[in-house]
């Protein structure tokens, strides 16, 4: 009996809860439609908020409380927004409904979406050599900030003159004077010389540029000489250089390898000496009057020839005599001693040999009002920029500063600006162009035939010639197989003491077939 009565009572459970079932089915109701369905009954909800909301507003309006009033709008402005974002959710949800991607948006994949991982990588490498190079653009300005503050702390000027915080605002007066009638020209007469001959100057209150030595007040030996050597009209860096220095102005000169810019710092320095040995002959010990600093031994003894010819060809003319000393290494100290306690007018050094010399106190620079430094960017290159600046600090008074240069970098311009007192800067020419009087030829030669086809040029090549050589090595081993070969050479580089180098000197002037080989300066 127990046993049916539980079978019973199951049974009609059973068919209670399949009745319930049947009663609590509702039909299935696609999303989108149900969304639609649920937006009618929050717009029907809505638009009885907004009737109640309007009664409430026109009863605020006849009670005239305006705290009430801006509550009330507040509130309705407030409840259309959210009616807005509910709209604008369920169109999204719509989207994302009928998007086959199972609702996921661009926006959301991001906009790379479509590129491949390859193409992802490449351009991820190329923002980050960006980076790398931005971070070099930054370490370079750096550098150049440090270097500026160096050289705006570290002035080109003598100890006493920083001590005393003295500072130049006037050039340097000179007894020179531009003749009449070119002082008479207008400066539009002026400007069309400068164009005509591509000089481009600088400066305030410019000095005129002059066409003939003549005309720069050369007494008659110096123009004599000058036709010997065959130069009767002077060049461009000349032509406006000369009057620049010989009016005592402060100069940059920039112009290209064989322009005659040696003339533009020799002749001034040679006539400023004997004017002043005529006014009070230097006596024991005293000088110099003029400094050049060169930065190579074959540049210094270039230039203290040129002096010395001009000198001794103005003292066979009746004028006095000055004397000039050859500071360089590798030369017997005693020698440039003698000149120096006689009392000389013009030093021609290497940084160097100076530095040890005015160490040593030697010589003093208290009377020296002529400075020039000839290829100032290569003694910077060559890393004499301190010995430079120590050299500055042992003068003792106002001077005249020359700057020479081929290209005109950073550094020249830290140089000019801490020293000199409003420079004239004559450019003539491209910066670090080659002369123009000068073919070059380009041929590309493989390492292991390099010597033999030396030879083939010599054989269409009539001496004399000058071979360069990168290192010392490669000199002696052209020098040796050019001997070998029957040709008349000797060799020059910084290895061969200068009793050697000396010798092949003179063996070139002696020989009119020579062949010089040298190690590259540069």
């Amino acid at each position: 009996m127990s046993l049916k009565r539980s079978i019973r009572n199951s049974t009609n459970k059973s068919d209670n809860d399949s009745s319930d079932s049947d009663e609590e089915y509702v039909p299935y109701i696609p999303v989108k439609q149900r969304k639609k369905m649920e937006m009618l009954n929050l717009k029907k909800k809505l638009g009885q908020l907004d009737s109640i909301k309007e009664e409430e507003l026109m009863k605020a309006e006849s009670s005239g409380n305006d705290e009430q009033k801006e509550h009330t709008k507040k509130l309705m402005l407030s409840d259309s927004e959210e009616e807005s974002a509910a709209q604008k959710g369920v169109e999204d949800d719509d989207e994302d409904y009928d998007d086959p991607n199972g609702g996921v948006s661009e926006q959301d994949l991001g906009p790379l979406a479509q590129v491949s991982l390859l193409d992802q990588h490449n351009v991820l490498k190329k923002k980050a050599e960006a980076r790398k190079e931005t971070q070099r653009e930054k370490m370079l300005k750096e550098e150049m900030k440090i270097l500026e503050s160096v050289a705006e702390k570290t002035a080109l000027m003598g100890v006493a003159e920083l001590a005393k915080g003295i500072e130049y605002t006037e050039p340097i007066k000179t007894g020179w004077r531009a003749p009449k009638f070119v002082l008479e020209q207008p400066i539009d007469k002026w400007d069309q010389i400068r164009k005509k001959f591509h000089i481009l100057v600088e400066g305030e209150d410019l000095p005129p540029p002059i066409r003939s030595f003549e005309s720069m007040k050369f007494p008659q030996p110096i123009l004599e000489c000058l036709k010997k050597k065959g130069i009767e009209k002077p060049s461009p860096i000349q032509i406006q250089g000369i009057p620049t220095v010989l009016s005592g102005r402060d100069m940059i000169g920039i112009a290209f390898t064989g322009s005659g810019k040696t003339l533009v710092f020799t002749l001034p320095i040679v006539m400023f000496c004997i004017e002043q040995e005529k006014r009070l002959p230097f006596v024991k010990k005293e000088g110099p009057y003029g400094l050049i600093i060169c930065p190579s031994r074959e540049l210094a003894k270039q230039t203290c020839e040129n002096i010395t010819m001009f000198g001794d060809v103005m003292a066979a003319a009746g004028f006095p005599q000055i004397r000039s000393v050859l500071c360089i290494g590798g030369m017997p100290v005693k020698e440039q001693m003698d000149i120096i306690n006689r009392g000389c007018h013009v030093m021609v050094a290497t940084p160097g040999r100076l530095m040890d010399m005015l160490d040593k106190k030697m010589v003093t620079l208290d009377v020296c009002r002529y400075l020039c430094m000839d290829e100032a960017d290569r003694m910077i290159d060559m890393g004499f920029e301190e010995d430079v600046r120590t050299i500055f600090s042992y003068f003792k008074g106002q001077r005249q500063t020359l700057l020479f240069s081929a290209t005109m970098p950073k550094k020249i311009q830290n140089f000019a600006r801490s020293a000199l007192v409003k420079p004239v800067t004559v450019n003539v020419g491209r910066a670090g162009a080659a002369s123009l009087f000068i073919i070059q030829d380009v041929e590309y030669v493989k390492q292991e035939a390099k010597m033999v086809y030396i030879l083939q040029c010599l054989r269409k090549t009539a001496p004399p010639v000058l071979i360069f050589a990168e290192k010392k090595q490669d000199v002696d081993a052209i020098h040796e197989y050019l001997l070998l070969k029957g040709v008349e050479a000797v060799a020059i580089h910084g290895g061969k003491g200068m009793c050697i180098v000396s010798s092949a000197k003179c063996f070139v002037r002696i020989k009119s077939q020579s062949l010089v080989l040298r190690q590259n300066l540069q």
